[in-house]
């Protein structure tokens, strides 16, 4: 894949710029069975904020099938969150405890 173009600051006014300034040939891909994890790591590593989802690979299925963002990544990555930390149960707070005292005691337990 090419190099990044540069960043706006340093290219000319926007009134004079081009789409080809602050895009780059290609599409980055891949199938509907690959771990978002995987996706995000493509995303991060080559600077871009969307990958290409395709159809079924077992089936050699290279259809478009929608857009992976780095929106869908954050979002998934944060209903995660609310689920694994929706069954436990929350503790009361000490009125008189510190707020160091009580992220201390938090850490802790996790």
């Amino acid at each position: 894949m090419t190099t990044a173009s540069p960043p706006v600051a340093v290219m000319r006014s926007l009134d004079s710029a081009h789409v080809e300034d602050v895009m780059h040939p290609g599409v980055f891909t891949c199938f509907f069975e690959t771990p978002l994890t995987t996706v995000a790591r493509i995303m991060a590593t080559h600077h871009v904020h969307c990958v290409v989802g395709l159809g079924d690979p077992t089936d050699d299925d290279t259809r478009i099938w929608g857009l992976v963002t780095d929106r869908d990544i954050v979002a998934a990555a944060a209903t995660d969150y609310v689920h694994r930390t929706a069954d436990t149960p929350p503790r009361p707070a000490r009125p008189r405890r510190s707020t160091r005292t009580r992220h201390r005691a938090a850490r802790q337990r996790s």
